[in-house]
């Protein structure tokens, strides 16, 4: 045997130099006399020593590994099965990868691993080919097999092609991977192994899109019929991977540049028991799912060549009636296909109108016959009363709040000037599931001064709910600012009064001062105007200890630090991050809207925090890309939120690149080392400062984050069955809340729940749509009974029970006892509210009297509450 060294090197001849060491430098004199050897070009074929084995043999594993991750199908498959891209193509493509000198066997795994990303990446099998043959023998050329097939490398013997059976989509899935692979590769702020070899991607994860067919039978029928034999004869008895290919072409020509990947999802079952007969027919279950390109979904025109070359017959042929000639802008006169689309919701549905028409003009496909996974959470998108979608809405709200911001600056005679006025309600990011309205005239109100009033008065109907849009104002700068506490607050109070008066005065803008905000109405809707002074923090921070000043955080001034400092930062990164990636802001919605229906509302999962969690989704989408749908994203915030161990992990978000590496290092250190896992729900952004995760400081607690955990979970195999497996179009039952394991039920009355048409399940009434604007006073603002109703229990009978309700509809609230509620207890003075005397062995001791607590429940909501429940099994 001969005696090799640690390590080798290739070149040629013996004069040439050896390649690059894994430093990336060439290897010194000094060390090839120490025992480097350089290896001859003719012993590239040695027999390989077992390290060298073991190196390529852990390459292939982690390659393999990442394709069970993509999970890459091949559609030829004859039995039930999931089959990857084999392992025997990419044993191949690495001897082809030695033979041309990519890798050689002084790499280590990850440089080999990496190169046959990069190789992949850039490889063009679909367009020219590789092969492995170097004879001089005749063998059919790489042009001749293009001819024949979509997927060419061909093996040693130059007459067979590997990937016979592969199909485009599976290699361009394949190439666009690897590409997104070498991307986390190079990121230095994500650890990419775990979303390389061991995180799981769901269809319904990695797809915008997802095209299926009720009937593929029939649909097999209607496609073979159209295709001339000449064309069959290539794929002899198997029809299907013909069917296959024939959509993916016309769905590549049809969808264009609006989509980046179309893959073939196909289950064939070609396999029956050994004690029957063999099966007529296969059981098919044939899909495509589309990765849309976000940039060009939304477009509704398709422009073609122009109508004076010969394209354009080709153009007209392949869409048909729906091509036609169009003069644009720039003076061009073209064949065009125009779809229609008005809202931002339809446009990003566009792709299931174009397969729609392309089916049936193509092979006579009605659109009941496919079913499209895109857009079934959309009606949760749209304002019921008003038939409008929320985009739509808070794009109007942000209009006229650019209005007004423009006439805060223009103000004069003011004391100070405006510098500053920055908006921090979640219509701002576009991630508000109702944004507010513009308000219709009032004839009859009540109001005194600039406001409407309510009328106390029985029989008396509720105002309609008005939201507030709340912004931050900041001053210019000043030293006369007072050093006491409530001297200071007067001050603010002041500038109200003085504000209001320039709005009514200069701008005619109805306004009402209030000692602690200022509400002013432009454009028919409602700002909340709240000045905002760092001094203030300080003045709250201060506490005099013996005699020393000292500056100490308190509930207050940790509240108005994250409302007035942190969270304009962060609304304005959220803003951003929404122009980025358009799905984030209905997503969040989504998002909001589930956790409500849950009966997870804030404050037990505050909107701040499923606002970050929907945007770690959309930014942290290793190992996939950001979605174009809000479905999509919807479904991959439940899987981070189902996936992740709270208590171990924490989420970072640097939604603008602002955070290096050592502060996220930082970060990772205290987190791993404090002594307490609070809060348990650890989300950190670029904007936190000096306290991070502020935003989760309070909620959720432990056991509102698992119960969300277990809802999420069953959301989604409920959406993997219903979409994936079923054809159930109405999905929306994942939005009505389950009323099981609460201990009592509030039922309200329909009358004083706000919103009570948006909830899932109910009927709007239809309502004319005003033109005209209130412009003279102020609606009632924020006005919800069951809100206060809420509040008010929470404050008597907090340390008693948990209360829980969908704040966007909901019918019900739901009340947990506090857990030991029932024991028995001796008399204190302390604990002595809503307590009764029992007799505990032959001792009088005392218990909460639960009956008496739901008795007050209805006495405090008298008006608003219809009834109180107790289940048979909690009464029991």
């Amino acid at each position: 045997m001969v005696k090799r060294a640690k390590t080798t090197s290739l070149s040629e001849n013996d004069d040439d130099l050896s390649v690059l060491n894994e430093n990336g430098k060439r290897p010194s004199e000094t060390e090839n006399k120490e025992g480097k050897k350089r290896l001859r070009i003719k012993n590239l074929y040695r027999q390989p020593t077992v390290r060298e084995l073991n190196r390529l043999q852990e390459t292939e594993n982690l390659f393999n590994s990442n394709l069970f991750r993509l999970q890459i199908e091949e559609v030829l498959d004859e039995v039930k099965r999931k089959l990857q891209v084999s392992g025997y193509i990419i044993s191949m493509f690495v001897a082809y990868l030695v033979q041309i000198k990519r890798i050689n066997n002084i790499m280590s795994s990850y440089q080999i691993i990496r190169n046959i990303w990069i190789a992949l990446k850039s490889s063009e099998w679909d367009t020219k080919g590789v092969s492995l043959f170097k004879g001089s023998s005749p063998a059919p050329s790489l042009e001749d097999f293009q001819q024949n097939f979509p997927v060419i490398f061909v093996d040693k013997s130059g007459y067979y092609n590997i990937c016979w059976d592969m199909r485009k989509g599976t290699y361009n899935a394949l190439r666009r991977e690897c590409g997104i692979a070498i991307d986390m590769l190079d990121n230095p702020k994500i650890n990419s192994f775990i979303p390389l070899f061991m995180t799981p991607v769901h269809n319904l994860m990695q797809f915008d899109h997802i095209i299926r067919f009720k009937n593929p039978l029939k649909l097999q029928e209607s496609v073979l019929s159209r295709i001339p034999n000449a064309s069959r004869v290539n794929y002899g008895v198997n029809d299907l991977a013909l069917v296959v290919e024939t959509l993916y072409a016309l769905l590549s020509r049809g969808l264009g540049d609006r989509v980046k990947l179309i893959l073939q999802l196909v289950e064939a079952d070609h396999s029956w028991p050994l004690n029957v007969k063999a099966k007529n027919k296969v059981d098919i279950d044939l899909a495509f799912g589309l990765i849309l390109n976000s940039e060009n979904v939304m477009n509704i025109v398709d422009r073609g060549p122009p109508a004076n070359l010969p394209e354009s017959e080709e153009f007209r042929a392949f869409w048909g009636d729906k091509s036609e000639l169009r003069r644009f802008q720039d003076g061009s006169i073209t064949e065009a296909c125009v779809w229609a689309a008005e809202t931002m919701a339809e446009r990003r549905a566009l792709p299931k109108q174009i397969v729609d028409y392309l089916m049936s003009f193509k092979y006579g496909v009605p659109s009941s016959q496919v079913f499209h996974v895109c857009d079934q959470l959309d009606g949760l998108l749209l304002c019921k009363a008003a038939g409008e979608q929320l985009e739509e809405r808070s794009v109007q709200v942000l209009r006229a709040f650019d209005e007004l911001r423009r006439d805060l600056r223009a103000l004069d005679q003011l004391p100070l000037e405006i510098s500053a006025v920055h908006g921090v309600s979640s219509v701002f990011s576009y991630s508000e599931p109702q944004p507010g309205g513009a308000a219709p005239p009032l004839p009859g109100a009540r109001r005194k001064g600039a406001s409407a009033l309510l009328k106390d008065v029985p029989g008396a109907r509720l105002p309609p709910y008005t939201p507030a849009t709340t912004a931050i104002l900041e001053l210019g700068h000043s030293g006369k600012w007072p050093g006491d506490l409530a001297a200071f607050r007067c001050l603010k109070a002041a500038f109200h009064v003085q504000i209001a008066e320039r709005l009514t005065r200069q701008l005619s803008l109805p306004a009402q001062p209030h000692p602690g905000h200022l509400d002013v109405l432009k454009g028919g809707r409602v700002f909340r105007l709240r000045l905002a002074h760092p001094k203030e923090l300080v003045l709250l921070q201060r506490r005099n200890d013996a005699g020393l000043l000292r500056h100490r955080h308190s509930e207050e001034s940790l509240d108005l630090q994250r409302d007035t400092m942190l969270l304009p930062r962060l609304r304005g990164a959220l803003h951003g991050l929404q122009q980025r990636r358009g799905a984030f802001g209905p997503a969040a919605c989504l998002l909001r809207r589930w956790l409500s229906a849950q009966l997870v509302a804030p404050p037990h999962f505050p909107a701040v925090a499923a606002e970050l969690v929907t945007a770690a989704a959309a930014t942290s989408s290793a190992p996939l890309e950001t979605p174009a749908q809000p479905l999509t994203l919807f479904v991959r915030a439940l899987r981070l939120i189902a996936d992740t161990d709270w208590p171990r992990e924490m989420l970072v978000l640097d939604l603008n690149d602002d955070m290096t590496r050592e502060e996220v290092a930082e970060l990772e250190r205290r987190f791993s080392e404090r002594e307490e896992p609070t809060p348990y729900m650890y989300i950190v952004t670029a904007y936190d400062g000096d306290l991070p995760s502020i935003w989760t400081r309070t909620a959720p607690t432990k056991e509102v984050v698992v119960r969300v955990q277990t809802l999420a979970r069953a959301t989604l195999a409920y959406f993997e069955g219903a979409l994936l497996k079923d054809f159930k179009d109405n999905v929306l039952s994942a939005f009505v809340p389950s009323l099981a394991g609460y201990d009592a039920i509030i039922h309200l009355e329909p009358h004083a729940v706000v919103y009570s048409e948006e909830v899932v399940g109910a009927t709007p009434t239809p309502r004319p749509k005003k033109t005209e604007l209130l412009e003279d006073f102020l609606p009632v603002v924020e006005f919800d009974p069951v809100a206060k109703y809420l509040d008010e229990l929470r404050s008597a009978f907090d340390q008693f029970a948990l209360f829980f309700h969908d704040p966007y509809g909901g019918r019900v609230i739901g009340v947990l006892w506090r857990p030991g509620l029932g024991q028995p207890m001796d008399f204190q003075i302390a604990n002595a509210n809503a307590v009764k005397p029992v007799a505990v062995d032959g001792e009088t001791r005392y218990v909460v009297n639960k009956e008496a607590i739901l008795q007050d429940f209805r006495i405090m909501g008298r008006g608003i509450v219809r009834d109180v429940t107790v289940p048979q099994s909690m009464d029991a």
